[in-house]
C-alpha cells in the first residue's frame, strides 16, 4: 500500500520548492511511514541575467530526475505484496505444494508448482522435500472464525497461549513400507470437510502473519515426519492436506476446560491436566498432493 503527494513548482524569480512527502509502505512482514521534505530554494539574482535561464534548465532537469528516482523507489517498495500471480493461475481456496523449495510469497515461480484440476503433482526424483502454500477461498474472514471459536468456548478462551494460529494436518495414503492406510471403511477424502478415520503423519501449528489471505508450511517443520516416506513414495501415493484456523490454550490442572471428544465427535467439559490444547475451526482449505 503506497500514498504519495508531492509539489513542483518554478516561481518567477527563480526560486524553486520541491517536496515529496508522506508515503506509507507495507508488506505482509513490516510496515513503515517515511516523511521526505526535501527543499530547495536557489536564489540566482547574484548570476548574470544571461546565464539565469541555463542554470535554472539544469536545475530543473535534475530535479525531475530526482523525483522520478523516489517515485521509482516507493513503487518498488510497494510490490512487496504477496504476488497476484498466484490468484490468476491457481485461483482461491487451493493448496500449493512444492518440492522444488518453499513458494516465495511476494514471487511465484512457475516452475515450482504443478497444479492440475485441484491437485498438486511432485516428483522425488526431482527433489525429496515438502514445502506448502495455502490462498484463502473468497470472502472468507479468519478474524471472524476465531472470534466465533472464542465465543463458543470461553473457557478455553480465557487461557490463550499465544497469538491466534492457523493449523496444517498432513495424512498419507500409504504407510513406509507400501501398505494402504484407506479402505472402504476409512475412505480416502475427497472433498473440504472430509477427515481421514486415521491418525495425520503431521500436524503443525504457526501464528497468523498480517497476511492470513495466504501462508505457508515448510519443511525444516515437515522434514522430522516426512524424511523417510518421501524418498520411498511410489507414483499414486497421495498426502491429504488440511488448513484450519484457532488459537492454542493452556488452562491451570484443575481448571475446566472444553475437551475434544473424538467418540463423540463434540467438545466436553472437564478439568484440565495442565497440557497445551487446541481450539481448531472446521477445516477452511484442504487438498491433495500426489506422487508422479
Amino acid at each position: 500500500m503506497m500514498a504519495a503527494t508531492y509539489d513542483f513548482k518554478v516561481t518567477s524569480d527563480a526560486i524553486f520548492n520541491l517536496s515529496f512527502a508522506n508515503f506509507f509502505l507495507e508488506s505482509s512482514s513490516f510496515s513503515f511511514s517515511v516523511n521526505v521534505i526535501l527543499p530547495v530554494q536557489l536564489g540566482f539574482q547574484f548570476l548574470k541575467f544571461k546565464h539565469r535561464k541555463k542554470i535554472r534548465e539544469k536545475f530543473v532537469r535534475i530535479l525531475i530526475a530526482s523525483l522520478v528516482l523516489a517515485l521509482s523507489t516507493c513503487m518498488l517498495y510497494g510490490q512487496d505484496g504477496f504476488d497476484p500471480a498466484y490468484v490468476k493461475t491457481f485461483g482461491k481456496g487451493v493448496v500449493l505444494a512444492s518440492n522444488k523449495g518453499y513458494p516465495e510469497y511476494k514471487k511465484l515461480d512457475p516452475s515450482k508448482i504443478k497444479f492440475k484440476k485441484g491437485v498438486c503433482f511432485i516428483k522425488p526424483s526431482e527433489g525429496k522435500t515438502l514445502d506448502i502454500r495455502y490462498i484463502l477461498p473468497e470472502g472468507v474472514d479468519v478474524s471472524k472464525i476465531i472470534q466465533k471459536l472464542k465465543a463458543e468456548q470461553p473457557e478455553n478462551a480465557k487461557f490463550q497461549d499465544g497469538e491466534d494460529q492457523s493449523y496444517w494436518d498432513l495424512w498419507i495414503s500409504h504407510d513406509s513400507k507400501g501398505t494402504p492406510n484407506f479402505d472402504a471403511s476409512k475412505p480416502w477424502p475427497i472433498k473440504l470437510g472430509d477427515i481421514p478415520k486415521w491418525g495425520p503423519r503431521a500436524s503443525l501449528w504457526y501464528p497468523l502473519t498480517d497476511d492470513v489471505t495466504t501462508g505457508g508450511a515448510i519443511w525444516a517443520d515437515l522434514s522430522s515426519e516426512f524424511y523417510d516416506w518421501l524418498p520411498t513414495a511410489k507414483p499414486g501415493w497421495k498426502i491429504w492436506v488440511s488448513v484450519s484456523f484457532g488459537f492454542n490454550y493452556k488452562a491451570n490442572a484443575g481448571e475446566i476446560e472444553n475437551k475434544w471428544d473424538p467418540d463423540k465427535r463434540k467438545f466436553i467439559q472437564v478439568k484440565s491436566t495442565g497440557a497445551l490444547g487446541f481450539v481448531k475451526s472446521a477445516p477452511i482449505m484442504a487438498g491433495t498432493i500426489e506422487i508422479e
